[in-house]
């Protein structure tokens, strides 16, 4: 039944007037011959590129070889950074703001 009521709500829907793609002017097609004949950097180039350490995954012992590209390694260190700051912003070793919790002065 359940099944029934699916292909009828398929075949309810209007799949719409179908796409017309017009064909690509010279300048066009010459840009995708181009791009589709740039030479792609081989897998050694590729890992050149890589920063790659020994580390273990969260809630595991077994340490694997984890390899990013510079900037996600940099983004990574910076997304860290921000959140010890945060986790540790109004701890003991900074003054509470005044007006915040705790007695107030007389």
């Amino acid at each position: 039944m359940l099944l029934e009521a699916l292909f009828v709500v398929a075949l309810a829907q209007d799949p719409g007037p179908p796409q017309v793609t017009a064909a690509p002017t010279g300048q066009e097609a010459a840009a995708t011959a181009a791009s589709s004949e740039a030479p792609r950097p081989s897998r050694r180039e590729r890992r050149a590129d890589l920063v790659c350490e020994n580390r273990a995954p969260t809630g595991s012992v077994m340490s694997r070889r984890m390899c990013r590209t510079q900037q996600r390694s940099d983004a990574a260190a910076d997304s860290a950074r921000v959140y010890m700051q945060d986790a540790t912003r109004g701890g003991a070793h900074e003054e509470m703001p005044l007006g915040g919790p705790g007695p107030t002065p007389n």
